[in-house]
């Protein structure tokens, strides 16, 4: 099952967003107001959050992930949407849910079970570092790092600051910003892990007072549940699943159910693809656990064909571009 070491960026499948689009999922990252020390994060301000839900609710009416997936199998006339929040962030408590709650909206959100120990995954290490420091910067340490610790390899991940690696990818970012993601996707995981926390600890950053700041605590996570939202498995870790043995991924869902079962008192019922890989044999392994749906990062509507282990959702950036074009809906 394992395929290779690549468990940060991914490649999906873009549509835009249209009216016409009867049932939607719509899914957040970070829910802040963009500051000098969030940059690397590329945050959801308050302001378009509220933007996004004001009109959503507008033209859509609100419901579970179940619900949406439902309608849309029954070709419903009505139109429905659902919020999605991956990986149980910090901004999303204090920001996001307020607006939820002003405007009726339902939201599930999908906590990492590792940052319960003060443990930061290395995607999220990797939007600190780029908070702190320029894609400049880190190529040159990366470049250094690699040089230094893994000779062997350095010439192939050597990292360009004015060719791009890719032609037909990430043309909308800088070269080296660009150029960084697409390395990153090549390094084997055990060293981009080594290259990430040598960097960390380089500029003293402490990872449990980080992990404090950036992720929500069992109280929020309760707190969520009693205020009518879902909590959904996301799994312990956050390994990309194409990452992982058989096992090994079956240890680590079942990890993260043990650990909420003791917060919160219904049972997580929606799965959530970290990193939005998705493979056949994962599908099974989240079937056979009893999780009733599960979601993806495919971009689009949600229709009566779709598959309940393999539910598309909208980004937040669909919306915003839906929006900057259509102003006055």
């Amino acid at each position: 099952m394992a395929q290779g070491g690549v468990n940060i960026f991914y490649i999906i499948n873009i549509m835009t967003f249209s009216l016409n689009d009867k049932h939607i999922l719509v899914n957040y990252h970070y829910v802040e107001n963009p500051n000098d020390k969030n940059s690397g994060t590329h945050p959801c301000s308050v302001e378009e959050f509220e933007k996004h839900i004001g009109f959503l609710s507008k033209h859509y009416k609100p419901a579970s992930i179940s619900g949406v997936f439902d309608e849309a199998q029954k070709n419903s006339s009505e139109k429905y949407y659902s919020i999605t929040f991956d990986d149980g962030l910090k901004s999303q408590y204090k920001n996001a849910v307020p607006i939820l709650e002003k405007y009726g909206a339902h939201g599930t959100f999908f906590p990492i079970g590792v940052t319960s120990e003060g443990k930061i995954p290395t995607t999220h290490k990797i939007h600190i570092l780029l908070s702190f420091i320029s894609s400049d910067e880190f190529i040159d340490f990366s470049n250094k790092f690699l040089k230094n610790q893994f000779s062997e390899n350095s010439s192939k991940y050597f990292i360009s600051k004015d060719r791009r690696i890719s032609s037909d990818r990430r043309l909308y970012e800088d070269i080296p910003t660009a150029n960084l993601k697409e390395t990153f996707v090549s390094l084997p995981s055990n060293v981009l892990e080594e290259l990430v926390n040598s960097y960390f600890e380089t500029l003293n950053l402490d990872e449990k007072e980080c992990c404090h700041n950036l992720f929500i605590n069992e109280d929020e996570i309760k707190s969520l549940e009693a205020r009518g939202f879902s909590i959904g498995n996301h799994t312990y870790h956050h390994h990309t699943v194409n990452t992982l043995s058989r096992e090994a991924l079956k240890k680590d869902i079942k990890k993260a159910q043990s650990y909420f079962v003791g917060i919160v008192s219904r049972p997580q019922v929606v799965f959530c693809y970290p990193h939005g890989v998705v493979i056949d044999e994962a599908v099974k392994i989240v079937r056979d656990f009893g999780f009733t749906n599960a979601v993806t990062v495919e971009m689009k509507g949600v229709t009566s064909g779709d598959d309940p282990f393999r539910i598309p959702r909208y980004d937040r950036v669909n919306i915003r571009d839906f929006l900057k074009i259509n102003v006055t809906v």
